[in-house]
């Protein structure tokens, strides 16, 4: 698998979440505020597809802000559905954060064990004119011991 730049996952956010073309931003509302809604999570950019999760919400906010108002218009027989852009993006918000919540419960599953060891090996005396590994005067190397032999 290839990694992504930055600019490829900027721009997979805006062709997931679609941009909103509004007089305030012709060209955009999302590629006109890129720089905002990406950097906003700086921080993550060690897990770059949480970072995106993240951005990708973001930015589904800043459409859905810019939607907002709109409503339905019927125009002789033809009724277009504005009003359902924001459902569809309030939605999109919803199940991001929830892939959210599933990546970091499978970064916490994915973290170290951490614990008091409770059983140990148990010490067997050597067999005749052989090293023990275990006795400390070789401090874990039977082959460099503290003494020398007699």
């Amino acid at each position: 698998m290839v990694a992504l730049t930055d600019a490829q996952w900027q721009q997979l956010v805006i062709l997931t979440i679609g941009d909103e073309v509004t007089t305030a931003y012709p060209i955009g509302v999302l590629l006109a505020n890129q720089a905002l809604w990406w950097g906003k999570n700086d921080e993550l950019s060690y897990d770059p597809e949480l970072r995106y999760l993240y951005a990708k919400r973001d930015a589904a906010g800043i459409v859905l802000g810019a939607v907002r108002d709109q409503v339905d218009k019927t125009v002789g027989p033809l009724r277009i559905a504005y009003a359902k852009r924001g459902d569809t993006l309030r939605a999109m918000i919803a199940a991001t954060t929830i892939e959210i919540d599933e990546r970091f419960r499978q970064n916490a599953a994915d973290g170290p064990v951490v614990g008091i060891i409770t059983v140990t090996a148990p010490a067997a005396p050597p067999f005749p004119y052989t090293p023990d590994a275990n006795d400390s005067q070789y401090i874990g190397d039977v082959y460099k011991p503290l003494t020398t032999p007699q």
